[in-house]
Order: structure tokens, then sequence, then C-alpha cells
């Protein structure tokens, strides 16, 4: 890691400027440099740069929030003058999580995604810790349905909504963190949700018209919403399984995943999943 110090003016007596970084965390757990700073020369201002070392002990989980570290700064000895008052800092989030060894879903462009998500909903604030558990269960198992959906043409042929509500209860009552707490057919704003795991919203939708871009989704976003803010919650989670005939190869299927925003005054993140369905088998594009 590289840290760059500003000093607009260095006290009588001082020879040196000693950062020290800061944390909530045990020392125990991460290693981060001290960095000292000897008196330049020159006359002020200065800009001194140093490189150091950063390393966490301990792997985190999906859910565990990212390490955060800031400095406090002192003149040396301790008797000069310390006329240290802070214009600009910035605080340092290191996350010591890799889905490169411990997957999400088993596939690694639909992690990234998942992960930028989460980090989106905790910026926003729009899911509190215990919703954002429950989000990223939904969304491990959801995701891991997408990859599978294009690898192994799960969906293959006709699919109707019913259908695929029946194979989605199925893959999400598997995960034991979920299980008995997935509710189908929860009446939320005078009608009834697909599925629900303890408030959090499951919309369910199939379409034979082919999804070409997430925007294509939009029509379905109001629905999921209004099922969200019945439940008091500001996410809710969208699953369009698209059984329209292809002529051409499927997308990735990290790119079916996204966050969709539903019109004000509602305000609801949509979390947006397709599943591409009734995939045509590489051998017959080539006819």
């Amino acid at each position: 890691m590289e840290i760059e110090v500003r000093v607009s003016r260095w006290p009588e007596g001082a020879t040196h400027l000693v950062l020290t970084p800061i944390s909530a965390e045990p020392r125990s757990t991460y290693e981060l440099s001290e960095f000292t700073f000897t008196k330049p020369s020159t006359e002020p201002p200065y800009t001194l740069i140093q490189t150091g070392r950063a390393a966490l002990q301990i792997a985190q989980g999906l859910k565990s929030r990212p390490f955060e570290f800031k400095y406090t700064a002192a003149f040396q000895p301790a008797s000069a003058e310390q006329p240290v008052a802070v214009v600009g800092h910035r605080t340092l989030l290191v996350e010591g999580f890799d889905i490169r060894v411990n997957s999400i879903t088993g596939y690694q462009p639909v992690d990234e995604k998942i992960l930028l998500i989460r980090d989106l909903l905790r910026r926003e604030g729009w899911a509190n810790a215990e919703e954002l558990s429950d989000i990223l269960e939904l969304l491990t198992s959801l995701g891991n349905l997408a990859g599978r959906a294009v690898q192994d043409a799960v969906f293959d042929g006709a699919w109707g909504e019913k259908e695929f509500q029946v194979q989605v209860r199925k893959d999400l009552r598997r995960s034991p963190r979920i299980g008995s707490d997935l509710e189908e057919h929860a009446a939320a704003a005078g009608g009834f949700t697909d599925l629900s795991l303890r408030g959090i919203t499951i919309e369910l939708k199939e379409t034979d018209t082919r999804i070409k871009q997430m925007e294509d989704c939009r029509k379905f976003v109001e629905q999921a919403a209004s099922y969200a803010v019945a439940k008091g919650k500001r996410v809710a989670l969208l699953c369009i399984l698209d059984t329209s005939a292809k002529d051409s190869a499927p997308w990735s299927a990290a790119d079916g995943i996204d966050v969709l925003m539903s019109a004000p005054p509602a305000n609801v993140a949509v979390i947006t999943l397709v599943i591409q369905g009734n995939i045509t088998r590489p051998s017959k594009l080539s006819r």
C-alpha cells in the first residue's frame, strides 16, 4: 500500500512525523505498516510518500463487512508543538474475501456481480444487516440457478410460470439457511407474492419474448416493488424465465443480473435475474 501526506507547516523542535494505524478490529487480525517521515531539508509545503504493507490474518465471509482503518498523525518528539489538523482524509477498507478460493455460486462472473450488488445495498442503506443476509442467501441460490441454466440448459423446451415456480421453490428450499422459512403465495398489497423469505419478496415471471437487455425487464419491476413496499422493505427480487425461441448463443449469466429501481416515490431496488430457458443447442447454430 502507498500513503501520501501533505504538510503545510513543520513545527519547531519536531524531527519526525509518525502515522499510526487504528481500527476497531483486534490487532491480531491484521498487519498494517506504521509510517515515519523525517523532516525534509527544503521549505514547506511538503508532499510525503511512502510504501508499506497491509495484510489480513483471517479470511472473511460473504456477509462480513470490510475491515476499516484510519491513521493517526503526530510529530516527534512528543514535546514538540502538535499543529496537526486534518483537512482531507481517507478511510481504508480492506476485504479478505476471495471468490476464487471461496466461491459463492460456482460461477465466478456471477459471484462478482453479487458482490457488486451487496456493496451497493450497503452503501445506499437499502437493507439492514438481517435483510441483507437473507438477500444474499437468495442470490446465492438464484445465481447458481442462472449459471446452471446456461451451462446445462436446465429449462429446455416449454416452461410455464407455474412449473418455473415449482423449480425455483425446490432450489431455494435446498439451502439450509432458507428451508421452511420460504413462504409461497403470502398476501401483500392486496395480492399474493410468488415466494418470500422473511419478508423479502421473490416475484417470478415467464416470458416468451426474447430479453436482449436488462431494460426489457422493466415492465415487471413495479409489481415486485409494490409487494416490497407492502412488506415495509426497500428491496425485492425479480426472477424472469426467458423461454423465447433462440437463434443465437445465450448471454453470460452474470449479464442477466442487475438492480433496477422502481419509479418514485417508492424507489425500491429490484434485484433482477434473467434465467435463460429454451436455449438452442450449439450444433444447431451453425446450420
